[in-house]
């Protein structure tokens, strides 16, 4: 919830029920109807909300936790290709589509996971193309290919977990209800300091709990730790300057460092594999509270 926008959204609307509040005359009659539909949808959205807040979580959880162990063996398969001897260019055209594949990672949502396979698959064939030397490599290619299989189960499971999501018909739902509670809180209000405090503060809380979720939802919660940070790390490891796109650093979704590219600093087989995507339906998509991850 670092993002800018979302705070904005969230002050914005405590002045906006405060103006309603402040200028709405006071409803008269039908109080006990009121009170019976607030009572029962403010059990209801309470049950619901910590429903999905749970699945949600548990699915935020998840996926930090195969990025993990993705990001470990990421790491593994380059220090393991590093410690064989001579391959040369094996190593070289193994950093190099790794390179791609971690750009495009990057780039492509948990949703789509599915488009990064072309950029994996060529970075373990380089691996087939290995030369065993003595002994020493045999153990050490084993220990690689033992970290490529650990990164396409991480990958595997992170595909799956990633397409998890709220039906549009519980968003729906869960609007509806919070609609009453609003409606409710802000005709029942009785012009006292109490109320009008109540009737000002509830609903942006209500705003900035379904904006919590939608975070979850979307993993932007954490995002620099589940969406970023695997590829950032290898690259680092790779020598090479993180990525992200432009628009992330803009909008506050990852910290700012001293040294990284955007879109901007690409060249090359690199450029190509930015512009490539761009061209498909498979893109961390801009939403109203930021991007769907």
């Amino acid at each position: 919830m670092r993002n800018k926008q979302t705070w904005k959204i969230f002050i914005g609307s405590i002045v906006f029920f405060s103006l309603i509040s402040y200028f709405l005359p006071l409803f008269e009659g039908g109080e006990s109807l009121l009170s019976l539909a607030l009572n029962v949808t403010s059990i209801l959205f309470g049950l619901l909300i910590g429903f999905f807040i749970t699945q949600m979580w548990n699915k935020f959880t998840s996926v930090r936790r195969e990025s993990a162990v993705f990001r470990s063996a990421l790491l593994g398969m380059i220090s393991n290709m590093r410690r064989l001897e001579g391959n040369e260019d094996v190593k070289q055209e193994f950093e190099d589509k790794l390179e791609k594949f971690l750009i495009a990672f990057t780039m492509i949502s948990w949703k789509s996971v599915e488009e990064e396979d072309k950029y994996f698959s060529l970075v373990t064939d380089t691996i087939s193309d290995v030369k065993i030397l003595n002994d020493r490599d045999r153990a050490v290619y084993t220990q690689l290919l033992d970290a490529e299989s650990t990164a396409g189960t991480a990958r595997s499971k992170l595909a799956a977990i990633g397409k998890e999501s709220l039906m549009k018909l519980e968003w729906a739902v869960l609007i509806i209800l919070s609609t009453i509670i609003t409606v409710s809180v802000i005709m029942l209000r009785d012009g006292s300091i109490f109320f009008q405090t109540l009737s000002s503060l509830l609903p942006p809380l209500l705003l900035l709990t379904m904006m919590m979720l939608d975070d979850l939802d979307n993993l932007r919660w954490g995002s620099s730790i589940v969406s970023f940070e695997p590829a950032q790390t290898a690259l680092e490891k790779l020598n090479k300057k993180p990525f992200y796109e432009k628009r992330f650093i803009e909008n506050g979704w990852v910290e700012e460092k001293d040294s990284y590219r955007t879109e901007e600093d690409l060249e090359g087989e690199l450029k190509e594999v930015y512009e490539e995507l761009k061209l498909k339906d498979c893109l961390r998509e801009d939403g109203i509270l930021g991007p769907k991850l």
